[in-house]
């Protein structure tokens, strides 16, 4: 999105090393499973009422239905 691709590309393996010599393989390895591991987050869900009418119809969604009026109740 923002980011700017990289000129160069670092090769995975170097980059290992430099976390090996940096933190230790015992570390590294350690983080690396964890980071695996992990679960995902859950989605966020939208939450009815959240959003007023003006920021659904600006995000794309549609807006949710009026409560209907008080002379259209007779």
């Amino acid at each position: 999105m923002n980011a700017l691709p990289t000129k160069t590309k670092i090769p995975l393996f170097a980059t290992l090393d430099q976390l090996v010599v940096q933190h230790g393989s015992l570390r590294t390895l350690a983080m690396t499973l964890l980071a695996i591991l992990r679960p995902k987050p859950k989605p966020s869900r939208l939450v009815p009422g959240s959003f007023n009418a003006h920021l659904l119809r600006d995000i794309g969604l549609p807006a949710e239905p009026s409560a209907p009026k008080y002379w259209q109740l007779r």
